[in-house]
């Protein structure tokens, strides 16, 4: 569902935005099963403070990003329903980027003061031949859940998402977490790869 409304408008949609209230894109029976599977690692202490950077300049910095993550991969069941969206508004806002395959399905909990300062997800400088091109983010949490920790994308401003709202973007556009302020917010993230042309 497009949330840009300027038709005229020569530029391309920034953002593509899937409107659980709209239509449940993503049925609240299959949200359950993923939290049931979330809970799960939680309860194993599966998850670990999030890193900045790539390959093998990856650190921690909490100051910079303060997040709790869990790292399924690409072929989790989840990432397919997120990939098959992605792939949709690679379409729909007509972005036609030369994409083919999901990279890892990101599991992030921000308790209270978590954040993630300003950033993008794509990473050109690196010596990877696939670069991610598309990132997908459903909201996992009910709004009341949480306070604080809006999503913010630069030429877009904060989105509010509520749970199995899904916003997808072009990963090299800048976008930062808010800090929580109170409660938890849980969300899932997959990108989606293509090769260094796009």
């Amino acid at each position: 569902m497009n949330d840009n409304t300027e038709n005229d408008s020569k530029l391309l949609p920034s953002i593509w935005f899937w409107n659980s209230n709209i239509r449940k894109f993503i049925p609240l029976d299959v949200l359950d099963c993923l939290d049931k599977e979330i809970q799960e690692k939680l309860e194993k202490n599966q998850f670990e403070k999030a890193r900045i950077g790539h390959d093998t300049n990856q650190r921690k910095d909490l100051e910079y990003r303060d997040t709790d993550v869990f790292m399924f991969d690409a072929l989790h069941w989840f990432s397919g329903i997120l990939f098959n969206i992605g792939l949709a508004s690679n379409v729909q806002a007509e972005w036609n980027f030369g994409i083919h395959s999901p990279q890892c399905l990101q599991i992030a909990i921000y308790k209270e003061s978590h954040h993630y300062k300003w950033h993008s997800d794509w990473a050109p400088l690196t010596r990877d031949p696939n670069i991610r091109k598309i990132s997908v983010v459903c909201m996992l949490s009910n709004k009341e859940e949480y306070t604080g920790g809006a999503l913010e994308i630069e030429g877009v401003g904060e989105i509010i998402l509520n749970r199995g709202d899904i916003v997808v973007f072009p990963s090299l556009i800048s976008h930062r977490v808010q800090p929580v302020t109170s409660g938890i917010r849980k969300t899932a993230t997959l990108w989606i790869l293509g090769n260094r042309s796009f």
